[in-house]
């Protein structure tokens, strides 16, 4: 939340509401803004709505654009500008979707007299109004973008420029480096919790293991949950737990005690394990239509890549506990529907 300390307004001064416009938040960025629309609700408020667009450049507009939402006192344009500006800076960099309205909060005034910035959930009435707009946007940009593209297929050829092979020729050479140094090193995310960072044997790219629960049962086998997900970002700045495949997995040990030894059987389990992760990774990637916990395999004590059963020497207990996991899961995800 932030405070305002505005001047007094000018009586019988009505300002123009502007359709579009431009606020330049530093020399290097600037946020467009189109279709503005003000909606009137029955809690007393006026709700904006308009499309957005952020470039390094007043003269630099993009044809992709966000639809956003916000809220202001009524009869209070002049408070635009500000809202936008007290968002932004406080949205770490947030990517906003190009296809879906985002609520970015609301200013009002607080039982002290002042006008307060509020980044929340907006309210049920607002919610619907955003969503009675969202099929119409969404159909207007569907036609937008294919005119755009049959228009490009018209007025240019196709080619590559030096700069996108320049490019490409950089992403390869810093795939095949990473494939020569393929790092498994545990990490802490950004609320301090185990974490890992893995070189996909595969893409050459990286996986990060984040969201990390373990189980052990008698012998010293572990069975891992954690979110996987893969990133081209070095290095890779984590704002969030990031999102991706649930999985579950088991290990010969320890997972941390595994990554940092430097003993010859620690470095054997881990190159094991991360070729487990790169194979396995892949196959989810290529079959994306699943839900809940996916069960991956392992790799047992004589650092073989296995299937999670008892005939592999996986024993019971953790096999009922994945399929507990995997049960509750499911039924999360049939609630959030």
């Amino acid at each position: 939340m932030g405070l305002f300390n505005f001047g007094k307004k000018n009586k019988g001064k009505t300002e123009e509401n502007k359709n579009s416009g431009c606020i330049k938040i530093d020399d290097q960025h600037f946020i467009h803004f189109f279709n503005k629309k003000l909606f009137k609700t029955k809690q007393g408020t006026d709700l904006y709505t308009m499309e957005i667009c952020e470039t390094n450049s007043i003269n630099n507009i993009s044809i992709y654009t966000s639809p956003i939402a916000f809220e202001l006192p009524t009869k209070r344009s002049d408070l635009v500008e500000n809202l936008i500006r007290l968002w932004n800076s406080q949205r770490n960099n947030t990517n906003l979707s190009e296809v879906s309205y985002t609520y970015i909060g609301n200013i009002k005034k607080a039982n002290d007299g002042n006008l307060y910035y509020y980044n929340e959930s907006p309210s049920k009435e607002v919610t619907n109004i955003m969503n009675s707009l969202e099929k119409n946007f969404q159909n207007e940009r569907k036609q937008m973008l294919e005119h755009t593209k049959q228009q490009e297929k018209i007025n240019k050829p196709w080619k590559i420029d030096d700069s996108i092979k320049n490019q490409i020729e950089m992403n390869q050479k810093i795939k095949q480096q990473r494939l020569q140094n393929p790092y498994f090193k545990y990490i802490e995310d950004y609320n301090g919790r185990e974490g890992y960072d893995s070189i996909n044997l595969t893409s050459g790219h990286i996986l990060l293991i984040r969201q990390i629960k373990k189980y052990k049962d008698s012998s010293g086998r572990y069975l891992y949950t954690a979110y996987i997900r893969e990133t081209n970002e070095d290095p890779y700045t984590e704002y969030a737990d990031p999102i991706g495949y649930q999985v579950a997995f088991t290990t010969p040990g320890r997972l941390r005690d595994i990554v940092q030894n430097k003993d010859a059987k620690s470095q054997f389990y881990k190159k094991s394990i991360q070729k487990m992760l790169s194979t396995k990774f892949q196959q989810l990637d290529r079959n994306s239509n699943i839900s809940g916990l996916i069960d991956i395999g392992g790799v047992n004590f004589d650092g073989e890549i296995i299937e999670n059963t008892e005939k592999n020497g996986v024993s019971g207990v953790l096999i009922s506990q994945i399929q507990k996991l995997g049960g509750r899961r499911l039924e999360e995800i049939e609630q959030s529907k």
